[in-house]
């Protein structure tokens, strides 16, 4: 631990406070349909097992959100910060054949409807959320896009995700993420691996 450099090594409550403060920008810069305002690439997780500290290899990319819990029907146009369990859901096909009606086009597609963080399915525990960021306004390498889908699970958080355009457009940093572990595992129960 004594080689990450000063202002690299947060404990949890300085994440969350960093969280704060990221969420607190992206709305008084009006919740703009993309991501960089809520992401960073500069964080490195680690992980303590005994006496041991594990850190990925790969390239991490973290993205702040906010949880809400209260009920409701609006349409989260823009705001890639919110979590709402509680909202009506937002299935694609029907925002899809809402929107080929409204421009009357049987060709829309869904990357013409920018949307935040919409809920697209409820089981169980487990919630199935969507958006679509304005890809056109984002800086050109997409490095920051953040995910376009996500499955989450409360008191765990976020337990998968999909990044549309991420590994496609980082091949330097990105493509070695793809072709090495997330945490390189040495033992399993004891046992060297090889």
């Amino acid at each position: 631990m004594d080689t990450i450099p000063v202002g690299r090594c947060y404990n949890l409550t300085q994440a969350v406070r960093e969280a704060g403060t990221r969420i607190a920008a992206y709305r008084q810069a009006g919740s703009p349909g993309e991501h960089t305002l809520l992401c960073r690439d500069d964080l490195v997780p680690l992980v303590r097992r005994g006496n041991t500290y594990w850190a990925p290899q790969a390239y991490v990319l973290t993205e702040y959100y906010q949880i809400h819990t209260q009920s409701s029907t609006a349409f989260p146009a823009k705001d890639l910060a919110t979590i709402n369990i509680r909202s009506r859901p937002f299935p694609t096909e029907q925002l899809l054949q809402e929107a080929r009606l409204k421009w009357h086009n049987p060709h829309t597609q869904l990357y013409v409807i920018p949307a935040g963080n919409l809920l697209q399915n409820r089981t169980k525990n487990c919630y199935e959320f969507w958006s679509n960021p304005a890809v056109w306004i984002s800086h050109p390498p997409l490095l920051h896009y953040g995910n376009g889908g996500f499955l989450y699970q409360p008191t765990i958080g976020l337990v998968s995700a999909r990044y549309t355009f991420y590994f496609e457009q980082a091949p330097t940093k990105v493509q070695q993420a793809v072709n090495s572990e997330f945490f390189k595992v040495m033992t399993i129960d004891g046992k060297e691996i090889r």
